[in-house]
């Protein structure tokens, strides 16, 4: 029994290391491709946002609607203040992640301007335009 079990450990082991050596390459066409992938990455986000904040807002305004029109019903007022509960809650995370979009594409150089990695200069060589 004990010797099956290793034999399992060490078969998984292989396995891990033949995807990682397969994989390799794969992450090393990505990496130099990595502008292209945050511009696609950013695009997603960028039209994400919109529609969860129009949904966290719909929520909150449904939510405030229903808790002012059931005033006399105990049971519909706590469903819309559970509704308007999870609107805020919505609306602070789409606003949060709008800001975390924000500091990533300031900090990659994401916006109108692409990210340009200088060529070095070769000293007798000819200087790229």
């Amino acid at each position: 029994m004990l010797n099956t079990l290793g034999m399992k450990k060490n078969i998984a082991m292989l396995g891990g290391s033949v995807a990682a050596l397969t994989l390799t390459p794969l992450i090393a066409l990505a990496a130099a491709d990595l502008d292209g992938l945050l511009q696609i990455i950013l695009k997603l986000f960028q039209t994400a946002i919109p529609v969860l904040l129009a949904f966290a807002l719909l929520g909150f305004m449904w939510g405030g609607a229903k808790l002012i029109w059931s005033a006399g019903n105990e049971k519909k007022r706590a469903e819309g203040k559970n509704i308007l509960i999870w609107g805020v809650i919505g609306l602070f995370f789409a606003l949060s992640f709008t800001g975390m979009v924000q500091i990533l594409e300031n900090t990659f150089h994401l916006g109108s301007v692409p990210l340009v990695i200088p060529s070095p200069y070769i000293p007798g060589g000819t200087q790229p335009h």
